[in-house]
C-alpha cells in the first residue's frame, strides 16, 4: 500500500502504481502499512475523529469493499 522511499519516481505523470493517487482521492489518510492498516484522522466543528482501519484501500474504488474499523477516538480540539 506504502510507495515507499522512492515516491517522487514512482508517482510522476503518469504514475506507474495506484496508490500514488490515494492521498489526493483521500485526504484524511495519515498513513498506511504494508500489512492493510491506515489511520485516518477527521477534524470540524472543535472536535477531531481518529481512525484505525483495515482492509485494501484500493478495493474501495474497484468494487465498493470498504475497509473496516478496527479503533476510533474522538476529541474535542
Amino acid at each position: 500500500m506504502t510507495v515507499g522511499d522512492d515516491y517522487k519516481k514512482t508517482c510522476e505523470t503518469p504514475a506507474t502504481s495506484e496508490a500514488c493517487n490515494i492521498c489526493k482521492e483521500f485526504r484524511e489518510i495519515e498513513a498506511c502499512t504494508n500489512e492493510g492498516y491506515c489511520y485516518m484522522t477527521f477534524s470540524g466543528h472543535g472536535a477531531k475523529l481518529d481512525i484505525k482501519a483495515y482492509g485494501d484501500i484500493l478495493r474501495l474504488s474497484k468494487d465498493g469493499s470498504e475497509p473496516i474499523v478496527q479503533e476510533w477516538k474522538l476529541t474535542a480540539k
